[in-house]
């Protein structure tokens, strides 16, 4: 039996293993075909997938292509944008904490006292159990040790940085350090941590249990604020100490002193109205006299602010002595900021000297108290030759001539006191001269510039003249030693400068200051020409260029261009553009004295300065004919515009008639800039002033035509001429032209070779004109614009009146 159930059982084993290795095998083949349609599938997607991508990054190129660099630039300008508001966010926050730091502070430590104690009930709520008899005794002697070891602290901690501050009050005047060693902010810091430690050391008296919460309460806030207050002493201990907050302690002190007295003025005005009842009906009275008459009463009124001045003035030369710049600087500024009060204190009760008559009123005290000060410090400055205190003075006193231009005088145009300050400046720049620094004086000269330009525009321009004058004279230094010559441009450009500001100023008269103005340039000019000139450095052209250069950026000249196309623009009706071209008119008038004086002395010296003035008198004259037609020229003023043009174009001929004189003006183009000026008034319309530049050509030709000087200047002038003759037939000049042509022959003195070469020239080029496409000479430039036959025509019948000989000739074509 055992041995067929063995048997069964392995014929079973034997049919199970066949069904499994069946299955297996179909298995295995399902696996394998499973296997290849997977690989069928992932090689599908794969394929798919690289389309995509490639897709994909072809768009994505593109897009960076066409989009990138513009989402590029957008977020960096949002970028700016954020970091300029985050900049603007962050200064302010700043400027606020700045101003209302110690508010903001305050109100904070205060809501928090408020709020600790409104709490206290329920501080007291959880800590009232937990101190009995024992514990409430620890307490008390804790607070008691901490409130004595409080005021320890603060005797220790307060007298050394009072005897800190005192070793550096002992550095100051002694005003000053009586003032600040007192200072009721840093004592009152003291005060306030002795009481608060004291206060600490009492709330070890409490009663009981339920004073437990107050007493931690008050003693923690107690603490709290008198390490506050440590600080607090600690950094007003170094801001005393700090030179530039005392400073502004001095403004602070003179601005209140002044205000107070001016606010006492305005309450006693109406008691003393009465005694001015007079001046006050009067109309023409700008004056406050019962403000005066409370002065006059209260000499003393200024005699903090006087005391604060000199505090000033001893911390510039203290600190100027150790080198610290920064402070002396910034003293001599709280002396210009205290002046600048006292004139607003003052207000209307400034009176102007009379020549006819004495006044008293006139002379300042406080003024010329101050302006005193700041001598003595030039002086001790230039003794000790250096320069930035020096410079800083200047600084100072140019910036106290601005001041002083705002102090009213009522119906009086002059400012008195503005030029008392301003001589003081000029002065002190006179004595720095002989300490040999060409930059002090060039810094000198620009601060006096400066100082005029304030003048032109308060509306004084004869109050410039004293400026403009020693402008002109530190100016001259440069012709005497050539180390000094950097002041004379910077004397030119200031010069420059101010006659532009001139043409601006809104007054009737600027005669007189024109005048002062030109004869200071002309005098300077003079001086720098006598200096021998270099062919190659060109000096006289370098140094006179912000004047006279028409070279170079940023000269009158191109200044002048610049307003004159804004007036030409200007409406009709723009009476600040009338009032700019009277003056125009003004300045214009006699500019011809100086251009001639000039260029006489330029070719006598052979300087190449003549090539700019020679072009500077053509450039004016070019303006004065474009103002002439502004729309806001009146009849009058369009024709002194014109006369005055006139006049400074007839500077050329005065150019003397020898053979090296002709020869060294035309390597300038004279000829050429005489038919430019003719050509641009007649394009303007203006018949003087083409006339003139007719006449002027045409004895230019047959003055400089009777010379060999290689420059064709004969020919060059009549060919220019039949220009101009032709430039607007409907105004028939060729004829008179001729006629003109025909008179001067009959008393030239060039010899016939001269003209019969010339003939044949102009044959020559009305048959065979130059065919050039870009043509740089200005004269055939202008030609090629005209009917070809006409210009032919006229050139011929010219070169037959001039050389009646050569006439039947061949004309041949020019190789």
């Amino acid at each position: 039996m055992l041995v067929l159930r063995l048997r069964a059982w392995r014929r079973k084993a034997v049919r199970a293993g066949k069904t499994l290795s069946k299955r297996a095998e179909v298995f295995t083949r399902a696996l394998a075909a499973s296997r290849q349609l997977l690989h069928v599938r992932l090689r599908g997607a794969a394929s798919t997938l690289k389309r995509v991508a490639r897709r994909m990054t072809g768009r994505v190129r593109y897009l960076h292509r066409t989009r990138g660099p513009k989402a590029l630039s957008s977020l960096r300008t949002n970028l700016a944008l954020i970091d300029i508001r985050l900049i603007g966010l962050r200064y302010s926050v700043q400027s606020r904490l700045e101003k209302r730091g110690t508010i903001i502070v305050s109100a904070t430590i205060i809501f928090a006292i408020i709020c600790s104690y409104l709490l206290a009930p329920l501080v007291q709520n959880q800590l009232g159990g937990y101190f009995n008899l024992d514990r409430l005794a620890a307490l008390r002697s804790l607070l008691g040790t901490i409130g004595g070891a409080l005021v320890g602290a603060t005797a220790i901690g307060f007298s050394v940085v009072t005897v800190a501050v005192q070793l550096n009050f002992a550095r100051m005047p002694h005003g000053l350090f009586i003032r600040l060693s007192s200072d009721p902010k840093l004592l009152g810091a003291f005060a306030g941590t002795f009481l608060l430690a004291v206060g600490v050391s009492t709330l070890s008296l409490i009663p009981d249990a339920e004073w437990v919460a107050f007493a931690l309460i008050t003693a923690a806030w107690g603490t709290l604020l008198i390490l506050v207050l440590f600080l607090y002493g600690y950094r007003r201990a170094l801001s005393l100490i700090n030179p530039a907050v005392q400073l502004r302690l001095l403004v602070t002190d003179a601005q209140k002193d002044l205000g107070r007295w001016a606010r006492r003025a305005d309450r006693i005005a109406p008691l003393l109205r009465s005694t001015a009842k007079g001046n006050d009906d009067d109309d023409r009275s700008t004056r406050d006299f019962p403000r005066a008459v409370f002065y006059r009463s209260n000499p003393s009124w200024t005699n903090r602010a006087k005391r604060d001045i000199a505090h000033a003035v001893s911390f510039a030369r203290r600190y100027a002595d150790q080198g610290d710049f920064e402070v002396s600087a910034h003293a001599l500024n709280s002396i210009c900021t205290i002046n600048a009060t006292y004139v607003a204190a003052k207000g209307r009760t400034f009176f102007a000297s009379n020549p006819l008559v004495e006044a008293p009123d006139s002379t300042d005290a406080f003024i010329n108290d101050t302006l005193e000060h700041l001598r003595r410090l030039t002086h001790a400055a230039t003794a000790r030759d250096d320069e930035e205190p020096t410079r800083q003075v200047f600084a100072a006193l140019a910036l106290l001539v601005q001041v002083y231009l705002s102090i009213d005088y009522g119906n009086q145009e002059t400012k008195e006191h503005a030029r008392l300050a301003a001589g003081y400046l000029t002065d002190a720049i006179e004595k720095s001269v002989s300490g040999g620094s060409p930059d002090l004086l060039m810094e000198g000269v620009r601060f006096v510039g400066r100082s005029g330009g304030l003048f032109l525009t308060a509306g004084c321009p004869n109050d410039t003249t004293l400026l403009i004058e020693k402008i002109a004279a530190f100016s001259i230094t440069g012709a005497i030693k050539p180390e000094y010559r950097p002041v004379t441009l910077t004397g030119m450009d200031q010069l420059a400068q101010l006659t532009l500001d001139l043409l601006r100023v809104q007054k009737h008269d600027i005669g007189f200051a024109a005048g002062q103005l030109r004869n200071a340039v002309e005098m300077v000019s003079k001086m720098f020409l006598n200096v021998p000139d270099t062919p190659l450095l060109n000096a006289h052209s370098s140094y006179l260029a912000p004047y006279f250069s028409l070279t170079k950026t940023q000269t009158l000249a191109d200044k002048l261009t610049t307003l004159t196309n804004a007036l030409v623009a200007a409406d009709k009706d723009d009476a600040h553009a009338k009032s700019i071209l009277r003056n125009f008119d003004e300045w214009s008038e006699e500019v011809y004295k100086t251009a001639k004086t000039l260029l006489l002395l330029s070719v006598e010296k052979r300087s190449n300065f003549a090539f700019d003035i020679v072009h500077w008198i053509q450039h004016i004259t070019k303006l004065l004919v474009g103002l002439s037609r502004a729309p806001a020229a009146d009849d009058h003023t369009r024709e002194e515009l014109e006369k005055n043009a006139v006049w400074l174009m007839s500077t050329l001929s005065w150019i003397p008639n020898d053979k090296e004189t002709i020869n060294f003006v035309e390597n300038f183009s004279v000829t050429e800039l005489m038919f430019e000026m003719a050509i641009d008034a007649i394009d303007h319309g203006s018949v003087p002033v083409s006339k003139c530049g007719r006449d002027l050509l045409v004895g230019w030709a047959f003055k400089a035509g009777a010379y060999e000087t290689g420059w064709r200047t004969l020919e060059k002038a009549l060919l220019a001429l039949t220009t101009i003759a032709l430039w607007r037939e409907e105004l028939g000049l060729a004829s008179p032209l001729k006629l003109e042509i025909s008179k001067l022959l009959e008393r030239t003195s060039i010899a016939q070779e001269v003209l019969d070469r010339t003939a044949r020239n102009l044959r020559q080029e009305a048959t065979f004109p130059r065919s050039r496409e870009y043509e740089f000479d200005r004269i055939h430039h202008a030609k090629k614009q005209l009917e070809r036959a006409k210009v032919g025509a006229l050139l011929i019948e010219i070169a037959d009146m001039i050389s009646p000989a050569t006439a039947n000739e061949e004309v041949r074509r020019r190789l």
